[in-house]
């Protein structure tokens, strides 16, 4: 397992205690808690160390070695006697409260983001990929760069990749696809606009098989 003050200090969080350490090809997985210490009630600011329990937290954070970053936070919540029982958390400064995400990684995908090359050329960089498992990173490294970014401009294009991420991937694996038909059917729906439709069935069909010879 990496030194526990190393990562310690490359992730700037303080009293940091490594549970687990799980890197993997694409991502890393970091398992950690916070040193138990005395904290002030928010409530009533007397001094309390009595925990009342533990809560899993996963926190995205910036990627490591083009690697996504994700951080298992064991969160620990206080009990404070002296105000009526009141549970509160540690205090955590990585990311703002009801947050999911880091604040550094949102401030490097907002800055990477204004750019307006940077976008085109991620998901360039994903259609011109090899094969479904290189577009597989490289596609959820996209879809996690404009999620975080929080720009309503990406909403169309989130919500196309995640109707058709499986069937644009297996692009990448089989030389077969439904282009030529959806290219016919496109003709056909022209041919039919610019006739006006067409009342004989035999005229109609031979204008389509004219069009396609």
């Amino acid at each position: 397992m990496p030194n526990t003050y190393s990562i310690s200090n490359l992730l700037e969080i303080k009293d940091l205690i490594v549970d687990d350490f799980l890197p993997s090809y694409t991502d890393i997985h970091l398992y950690f808690h916070l040193e138990q210490r005395y904290v002030s009630c928010p409530f009533c600011n007397s001094i309390t160390n009595k925990v009342h329990d533990y809560r899993p937290f996963v926190i995205k954070d910036t990627p490591i070695q083009d690697k996504f970053l994700f951080l298992h936070y064991k969160k620990r919540r206080y009990h404070c006697n002296n105000c009526n029982h009141h549970y509160f958390n540690e205090p955590f400064n990585l990311l703002h409260k009801y947050c999911r995400i880091t604040n550094r990684l949102c401030f490097l995908s907002v800055h990477q983001l204004r750019e307006p090359y940077y976008p085109k050329a991620l998901f360039y960089e994903f259609m011109i990929s090899e094969n479904s498992s290189v577009a597989k990173i490289r596609l959820k490294k996209f879809i996690s760069y404009a999620k975080v970014s929080r720009l309503s401009e990406f909403n169309a294009t989130l919500t196309m990749l995640g109707n058709w991420s499986k069937f644009i991937l297996n692009a990448f694996d089989f030389p077969y696809s439904n282009g030529f038909t959806e290219g016919c059917n496109n003709k056909i729906k022209v041919i039919t606009r610019n006739g006006y439709r067409f009342r004989n069935f035999k005229n109609f069909r031979n204008r389509i098989l004219l069009s396609m010879s």
